[in-house]
């Protein structure tokens, strides 16, 4: 069979693949609820008029597909399938009137072009590729939701191939442009994005690294050291399960050995791992749930490891699936202040013995990669205890600091 029949007959699943997920993912929940109302408004609608079952599941069917169309992004999805081609000049006119429309909309704080637009180097059959984030308050994001809508739709009429990615928050960026340099158009001062976190929930601190690191001394002396200064502070143990109740991920591991042998097998079993993933954040979504409990106005949770921590165990473990490791960083609050004790995988060795040293190279060369997406800050944690403790301490002064300079007034902007 020839590649273009091969594409050919491929075509149909693409498009229904697209007709059902464009555009869902972990990093764009408040699209897909925008979603879910949308369309459940419309079958309410239908239903108020008097439609019966099959005529509710036709209308739905109808309804989905044009908003599949016009407001979700079908048509480019088509239109790239399709390979048509359009006049570069146009194409960049388009481009430039999009980035000039969408930077300057006061409900969104990161806007950004990626792929070739951002690069320069458009051709006919490239897409116009851009991504925004919204204002954290809800008026903001339901004003940026429609408007959102409302572009792709406009482009479709106009007839651009516009791949609009609404992104929730903007610890979500990084995710979107790896291995890749965006064109960025707009984006917030760091004292406004400290300013816009939740103050009632209060401050929390995330302190993360490999075995072996002294997560666990340093949040205990942090807490201490707060606690003598008045501050209302507690530590918590944030991996993927603290010991507290049965988890599920570790039963697994138990019947896994038992069945397998080694923990290292499950690197080529697929599915073995993708479930195990999904048990581990089953049990981490406990673990949140019990952290939640602590938090409270001006009281500091350290959390002796934390999502990066869990990220990074899971990769270690074999191959994990992005929308895994996306679900583990979406439900996990944004910390205030997010530290990465760091020290050589020699050293983790001879201080704690739990890992071999292969295995805490690749923890070594995970944690790394994680700095850069979570945007942890690095501690040098061969220096003395009381040295760690101080360099945590700036970290958490400066920030508390510039929340105090930050009106409050700034995390409802537009």
């Amino acid at each position: 069979m020839s590649l273009a029949r091969r594409l050919w007959r491929s075509l149909p699943r693409k498009i229904l693949r697209s007709w059902l997920i464009q555009g869902i993912g972990w990093y764009a929940m408040w699209e897909v609820m925008g979603r879910v109302l949308l369309e459940l408004g419309f079958v309410v609608f239908l239903a108020i008029l008097g439609f019966d079952f099959l005529g509710l599941v036709l209308g739905w069917l109808a309804f989905h597909t044009a908003a599949w169309l016009l407001l979700y992004g079908g048509f480019l999805k088509i239109w790239v399938l399709r390979g048509v081609s359009t006049d570069v000049s146009r194409l960049r006119f388009h481009r430039d009137r999009v980035s000039t429309k969408v930077a300057e909309k006061p409900f969104f704080r990161v806007v950004f072009l990626r792929g070739s637009c951002a690069r320069g180097e458009m051709t006919g059959t490239s897409d116009i590729d851009i991504c925004a984030v919204p204002e954290p308050s809800v008026r903001a994001r339901v004003r940026a939701l429609l408007f959102w809508w409302a572009l792709r739709a406009e482009s479709v009429v106009r007839g651009f191939p516009l791949e609009a990615r609404w992104i929730d928050a903007e610890r979500y960026v990084p995710y979107h442009v790896m291995e890749e340099t965006p064109l960025i158009l707009k984006q917030p001062s760091p004292r406004v994005r400290v300013g816009s976190r939740d103050e009632s929930i209060g401050t929390l601190v995330a302190l993360s690294g490999m075995d072996g690191s002294g997560k666990s001394t340093a949040a205990d002396r942090l807490v201490a050291s707060l606690r003598a200064k008045g501050f209302d502070a507690v530590s918590f143990y944030g991996h993927r399960w603290d010991g507290r109740g049965a988890s599920l991920a570790i039963a697994f591991e138990s019947i896994w050995r038992r069945l397998a042998g080694k923990m290292e097998r499950m690197e080529r079993a697929r599915v073995a791992k993708a479930l195990y993933d999904a048990l581990t954040f089953a049990d981490y979504l406990r673990v949140l749930g019990r952290m939640s409990r602590l938090q409270g106005p001006r009281r500091i949770v350290v959390t002796d490891r934390y999502v990066a921590d869990v990220i990074a165990f899971l990769r270690v473990r074999g191959p994990l699936l992005s929308t895994i490791e996306g679900l583990l960083l979406a439900v996990s609050y944004e910390p205030d202040v997010a530290l990465l004790l760091e020290l050589p995988p020699e050293t983790a060795l001879a201080r704690k013995k739990e890992w071999s040293l292969p295995k805490l190279e690749q923890f070594s060369r995970e944690y790394a990669d994680l700095r850069t997406l979570l945007r942890l800050t690095p501690v040098d944690a061969t220096l003395p205890a009381r040295e760690v403790l101080d360099r945590i301490e700036e970290a958490i002064d400066r920030t508390l600091e510039l929340a105090k300079d930050v009106p409050h007034a700034a995390a409802s902007t537009g």
